[in-house]
């Protein structure tokens, strides 16, 4: 994959990093990774690159609902606040597979909702649908394939 934007993921279980890691690297996308580990880390951290150069920024975040301090949910309200985020597609990446859960996450703006894990293609036609969008372009209507649906 020639474009190698910044990838961004909130989790807060090591095992569950691990995973994800390797599910990238199975997938053959060796993006930059950002890691937060925590709802509050995650927001500080993302603030800080939102003030940097747009090139720094991920363009795509996969986002825990469950995180210590701050839940997944305020996350994800607080990137869709963020006009430099506009950006940046959302994917929860959650072990509930509750619909009020799915429901929300759509209602707060995520681009789609994967219950963990699924397998690694699914990663790749995630980045490589990021990566056809233009840098900076609103994420706002993109598509992703294979996405648990809100009922």
């Amino acid at each position: 994959m020639p474009d190698r934007f910044p990838i961004f993921v909130v989790e807060d279980s090591d095992d569950d990093l691990f995973l994800f890691r390797r599910l990238l690297m199975k997938a053959d996308i060796r993006n930059p990774l950002g890691v937060a580990t925590n709802g509050q880390a995650a927001i500080d951290q993302l603030a800080e690159l939102a003030q940097g150069p747009a090139e720094l920024l991920p363009r795509v975040v996969f986002l825990d609902l469950k995180l210590p301090l701050r839940s997944g949910f305020e996350v994800l309200e607080w990137i869709r606040a963020q006009p430099a985020l506009r950006g940046t597609a959302v994917i929860v990446l959650s072990s509930s597979a509750e619909a009020r859960d799915v429901r929300r996450a759509y209602e707060l703006g995520a681009h789609g909702y994967l219950v963990k894990y699924p397998a690694a293609p699914v990663f790749r036609d995630i980045v490589q649908t990021v990566s056809a969008r233009p840098a900076g372009q609103p994420a706002d209507g993109v598509v992703f394939e294979g996405m648990t649906k809100p009922e």
